[in-house]
């Protein structure tokens, strides 16, 4: 085959257009979350020691930016993530969140939002 019919698009593309995507389905999902960190279920951890910046959605129409750091990760299950930098106002709603639940001891499963 040659290389000009091997780069035959039937639509015009742009390479590095800057464009990135967020996984909808699997969606990692929080297991585990305090002040500190989190521990989330998804089958692609990342390496660790590895920094991420993520979105942390406190419930189903609110959300924060956090820095973290995976510290420990279980192969095919998760990662434990160290929160490493959230903005001030972002860690007093991340507090108030978790007070909300702290009186039932745990907090809501994913499916409740």
């Amino acid at each position: 085959m040659t290389e000009a019919k091997k780069n035959r698009r039937h639509a015009a593309r742009i390479s590095e257009a800057g464009s990135t995507i967020e996984y909808v389905a699997p969606s990692p999902r929080v297991l585990d979350l305090s002040l500190n960190g989190a521990f989330v279920l998804d089958t692609r951890p990342f390496h660790m020691g590895e920094s991420v910046e993520f979105r942390l959605w406190l419930g189903p129409r609110d959300s924060i930016v956090v820095q973290g750091m995976v510290r420990r990760v279980e192969p095919g299950r998760g990662m434990a993530l160290e929160f490493i930098h959230i903005e001030t106002t972002d860690r007093r709603r991340l507090k108030d969140y978790l007070a909300r639940f702290e009186a039932f001891g745990d907090l809501p499963a994913a499916d409740d939002f």
